[in-house]
């Protein structure tokens, strides 16, 4: 987290707040790639302030706990509490419900979310888009005998339907990156 140097004390002790309740609520999960959960989390802050000169303390805590709503017991009433409206809109805004998923009908659902983040705000779009390329380079990683890869088809129609339309609205160099993990990932 060295780029948060950049940040003003204030901003930056936030910002390690957010950072250490994701931690705490995503410690013992791991990502289909290996390696735990939170670099996944910590990768897409990072992004946020290196690739787009991200500063808002908000945007940054949201990045952090992006997926702490949707894959843990955390709560968005907890996360206004601690974090205050704008953080807890922001992770609400990022946040798919599950219920009543099953692999026939992700594609619509996450096709209606998509939808919902494409008209919010440019600092929620920014956090999918690079929590997309995120996911996108993580796939060549995923080990061939992993469960995961036979969601390929479907995660690679999302990423041309979806992730790549979303980071053209954010930023055209994050749409080269993600162009290219996609063939590494189809390769």
């Amino acid at each position: 987290m060295a780029n948060l140097n950049s940040l003003p004390e204030k901003d930056k002790d936030f910002v390690m707040k957010a950072y250490k309740l994701a931690e705490r609520y995503h410690r013992g999960q791991g990502r289909d790639e290996g390696g735990p959960y939170i670099i996944h989390c910590l990768r897409i802050t990072n992004n946020l302030i290196e690739k787009l000169g991200m500063k808002k303390r908000e945007v940054l805590a949201a990045a952090l706990l992006h997926d702490t709503i949707e894959d843990t017991k955390l709560t968005l009433n907890k996360v206004e509490e601690i974090f205050g409206r704008k953080v807890a809109l922001i992770v609400a805004d990022l946040t798919r419900e599950h219920e009543g998923d099953t692999e026939g009908n992700k594609y619509q659902r996450k096709l209606r979310k998509h939808k919902g983040i494409i008209r919010s705000d440019k600092d929620t779009g920014a956090i999918k888009t690079l929590d997309c390329l995120d996911n996108v380079r993580s796939w060549a990683l995923i080990p061939e005998s992993h469960p995961s890869r036979s969601k390929f088809k479907r995660w690679f129609k999302e990423a041309e339907t979806m992730y790549i339309p979303l980071a053209e609205t954010v930023n055209s160099k994050i749409v080269d990156e993600m162009r290219k993990a996609l063939e590494k990932a189809k390769s």
